[in-house]
């Protein structure tokens, strides 16, 4: 089974047209196959039910762009 190394992981916050969302940004290296970059777009507060997952997919930052919409 092939494990997955952790490079990089940064949060920071984005304010968008209604409240302030937390990024984070990650970078795993995934062995000879290179690496996968993702974003995670969370709200500031989780509520205790947790939230619904919605996975887009993108390259050349227009993935991460298209967060700005959702």
């Amino acid at each position: 089974m092939e494990r997955y190394q952790l490079i990089e992981r940064r949060q920071y916050p984005v304010q968008d047209a209604e409240k302030k969302r937390m990024y984070e940004d990650i970078i795993l290296k995934c062995g000879d196959k290179g690496e996968a970059h993702f974003t995670l777009s969370l709200p500031e507060a989780l509520p205790p039910k947790g939230l619904p997952c919605i996975l887009i997919v993108g390259g050349l930052q227009t993935g991460r762009e298209s967060l700005q919409f959702i």
